[in-house]
């Protein structure tokens, strides 16, 4: 049993070294992505995912997964610690419970860590949807600016293919003579050109994004939605901060529970009572009463 309870405590050492030395690098790791503004042009499930293939690089992530595998291994602790308690007797059961409170605290700090820094990962994925709504905004300015000057453009060629068509139908109809085989092939690329362009309106992939009440999303939608998802998983992370908060004030029960425990062993054993002497009012009727 003895020798169950070292190997215990020595994993419990462990744990709190680790927590130390994770404690130490947290403030030494970051996130700085090296995207560039080009995965605008990519659709919201690809850009969200080149987002996450950059996160994935960096010291930050490293951090976070090295993190992960205290935390599981400290969970693993515990619960064989719970589960082998009643293993024990006396002083070793007393030590085994302050091994379970302490590796308790261990846990508790590592999650707090954990939340920290699952914050930062999203407050820097925030950042980059700011960057990226504010370039799509400019984007979206400079796009209405030129789609103006196509208007204008696409007018001028609207009005040459009716001038271009008119000519033709007086040319065939004044002649009464066929096409030439040169406006046959005209004719057939215009309604292949009207077939493909049908084709293209129709494709799934041209209809990848979301909608809002039927209406095609627009890029900054998208971002928008996006920023949404970060922001809730942000309330979220306040929410298990909320969540360790109990879960401290459980284990300093614990551990008043435990001192109490540990008070009767040392001073209770075996139902010691201190001894009462006597008193001499106990004995008072020896004197008062005449012989």
């Amino acid at each position: 049993m003895k020798k169950i309870l070292t190997a215990s405590l020595a994993m419990s050492m462990l744990a709190t070294t680790s927590l130390i030395s994770l404690q130490a690098a947290a403030n030494e790791t970051g996130w700085t992505p090296t995207i560039s503004e080009k995965i605008l042009i990519l659709p919201p499930k690809h850009l969200e995912t080149a987002i996450e293939q950059d996160f994935d690089r960096s010291p930050l992530a490293t951090e976070l997964g090295s993190l992960e595998q205290t935390i599981n291994g400290q969970v693993s602790f515990l619960t064989q610690l719970q589960s082998d308690l009643d293993l024990y007797q006396g002083q070793e059961q007393l030590e085994a419970r302050h091994q379970l409170i302490s590796g308790k605290r261990d846990y508790i700090q590592l999650m707090g860590e954990q939340i920290q820094l699952k914050k930062k990962r999203l407050e820097v994925k925030l950042d980059i949807y700011n960057r990226l709504l504010r370039k799509s905004k400019q984007s979206a300015y400079e796009n209405s600016q030129s789609a103006q000057f196509d208007e204008v453009h696409a007018a001028v060629a609207d009005r040459a293919a009716n001038v271009d068509s008119s000519l033709r139908d007086d040319l065939f109809t004044s002649s009464m003579m066929p096409e030439t085989e040169f406006a046959q092939a005209y004719a057939e690329n215009q309604s292949a050109i009207s077939q493909l362009v049908e084709a293209i309106e129709s494709h799934p992939s041209n209809h990848a994004g979301g909608s809002i009440d039927g209406d095609q999303m627009s890029r900054e939608d998208e971002l928008r939605l996006s920023m949404q998802d970060i922001q809730s998983k942000l309330a979220i992370l306040a929410m298990e901060e909320d969540v360790l908060g109990h879960m401290a004030k459980l284990v300093s029960l614990d551990a008043q529970a435990f001192a109490d425990d540990l008070n009767e062993f040392q001073y209770g054993v075996d139902g010691f009572e201190p001894k009462i002497y006597d008193s001499p009012a106990n004995n008072i009727q020896l004197f008062i009463n005449r012989s």
